[in-house]
C-alpha cells in the first residue's frame, strides 16, 4: 500500500480521537456497478476483485493514517490493482464518504502538487494522483516510476472520474474566506481539532470545541515571511459558538476589543459572527487582524 502522505508523526495523537464508527471486515466481490473501473490503461490491466474496507476495518488496509479518513465521515474503501507483466503494479483506491464536503476534505487536508484537471479537484505528483468528485475522494499512484506509468495513472484517473455521476460542492464556509492575498491552495476544510492543528496549530486542548456537527475552514495569507492564518468555524447555533468564543479569548487573552499581540510581534484577533467564529492568527499588525476579520465578515453576509 502507497503510505504516502498521510502517514505522519501525528497518527498517535490522530488516534486519540473520538470519531469512533462501527468496524467491519474488509471483504472482495463484484464491481459496485455504479462506478465503472476501467479495465484497461496504457496496458495496465485490472486484476481481481475488487477489496473492500467499511468503517474501521481501514486499518487493516493502512496503520494509523486511517483516522484521517474516520474523522472526514468515511464509509467505504474500494481497492483494485493494475498490472503489467515487466512493470511495477498500479493501485487504485475509491473512497466513499459521507458528504461532498467530506471528500472535498480528505483531498484537501494534504493538497500540495499541481493540478491534474480531474474531477473536481485534484493534484498529480510523484507518480501519485490524488482527486475528489462528489461524495468520493480517489488516489492512484504505482508501485514504481515512469512516464507510461504516469500516463497509465491519469488514463485510470480520467475513466474512473468520468463515471462518476453527479457532483457536489465544497463546504459553504470556504467561499467566505478573504481570496485577497490567499496562498494558492491552502485552503482546508476539517472537522477534527487534531487536524486542525496539524495545518494550523491552536492548543493541544479542543477549545474550540470541534464535534462532527462543526465544520472549520481556514486558509494562509501572504504577509511578506509571516504565516498568517484565517480561520472560520462553523457551529449548529449561535450558543455554541459564543461558548467556544469565550474559551479561545480566555486561552490566548484577548483584550476587551478581542485581540492581542504575542511576545514573538503577532497578533491574533477573534469575533463571533452569528453561529460562526472568525479567528486571524499570526498577523505583522492589529490592522492586518482587523482587516481579515472584516473581510471574512462581509463575505459571510453575501453568502450566507
Amino acid at each position: 500500500m502507497h503510505s504516502g502522505r498521510m502517514k505522519a508523526a501525528f497518527v498517535i495523537m490522530i488516534a486519540l480521537s473520538l470519531w469512533l464508527m462501527p468496524g467491519a471486515a474488509a471483504g472482495k466481490g463484484a464491481m459496485d456497478k455504479t462506478i465503472g473501473w476501467p479495465s484497461e490503461a496504457g496496458g495496465w490491466k485490472r486484476t481481481g476483485e475488487a477489496v473492500r474496507y467499511q468503517g474501521r476495518a481501514i486499518f487493516d488496509y493502512m496503520d494509523g493514517a486511517g483516522e484521517v479518513y474516520l474523522a472526514y465521515n468515511f464509509r467505504q474503501l474500494t481497492v483494485h490493482r493494475f498490472e503489467r507483466q515487466g512493470h511495477p503494479a498500479l493501485i487504485a483506491e475509491l473512497y466513499e464518504m459521507e458528504t461532498p464536503a467530506d471528500a472535498f476534505g480528505v483531498f484537501s487536508f494534504d493538497k500540495q502538487d499541481p493540478e491534474a484537471g480531474i474531477g473536481q479537484g485534484s493534484e498529480f505528483g510523484g507518480g501519485l494522483l490524488r482527486f475528489w468528485k462528489g461524495r468520493h475522494f480517489v488516489s492512484i499512484y504505482g508501485e514504481g516510476e515512469g512516464k507510461e506509468q504516469e500516463q497509465a495513472v491519469l488514463e485510470i484517473g480520467r475513466k474512473l472520474a468520468s463515471s462518476i455521476v453527479g457532483t457536489g460542492e465544497p463546504p459553504r464556509l470556504i467561499r467566505a474566506l478573504p481570496t485577497e492575498r490567499q496562498i494558492e491552495g491552502s485552503a482546508k476544510f476539517v472537522r477534527s481539532h487534531v487536524l486542525l492543528n496539524q495545518r494550523c496549530f491552536i492548543s493541544y486542548e479542543n477549545i474550540l470545541r470541534l464535534e462532527t456537527d462543526t465544520e472549520a475552514v481556514f486558509a494562509r495569507y501572504d504577509f511578506g515571511k509571516d504565516r498568517t492564518f484565517v480561520l472560520l468555524v462553523g457551529y449548529p447555533n449561535e450558543a455554541r459558538a459564543r461558548s467556544a468564543l469565550a474559551t479561545f479569548r480566555k486561552t490566548y487573552r484577548l483584550d476587551a476589543g478581542g485581540m492581542a499581540q504575542a511576545e514573538g510581534g503577532m497578533w491574533t484577533g477573534a469575533e463571533a459572527e452569528g453561529p460562526r467564529i472568525i479567528i486571524a492568527l499570526h498577523a505583522p499588525a492589529a490592522e492586518v487582524v482587523r482587516q481579515l476579520i472584516d473581510a471574512t465578515r462581509k463575505k459571510l453576509k453575501e453568502a450566507p
